[in-house]
């Protein structure tokens, strides 16, 4: 499953929360569904990096406590 927005507009949704916006109000800005800015804002915590996956990263620490 893809993700609707562009890596460039996930990535200044995820700018705009760390420069102490909430993610609502970054929704707002950038005129994306309050819901996709705070799910997006959730996969950035678990994971950070808005181009990743919550499922990719539990592969890559389960990897480094295999190694």
């Amino acid at each position: 499953m893809g993700y609707g927005h562009s890596l460039d507009l996930r990535r200044r949704i995820i700018a705009a929360v760390e420069a102490v916006a909430l993610a609502r109000e970054a929704g707002r800005r950038f005129e994306v569904s309050a819901s996709s800015a705070v799910n997006l804002v959730r996969r950035w915590q678990f994971c950070p990096g808005p181009d990743r996956r919550p499922k990719e990263a539990v592969f890559e620490r389960l990897r480094g406590l295999a190694a």
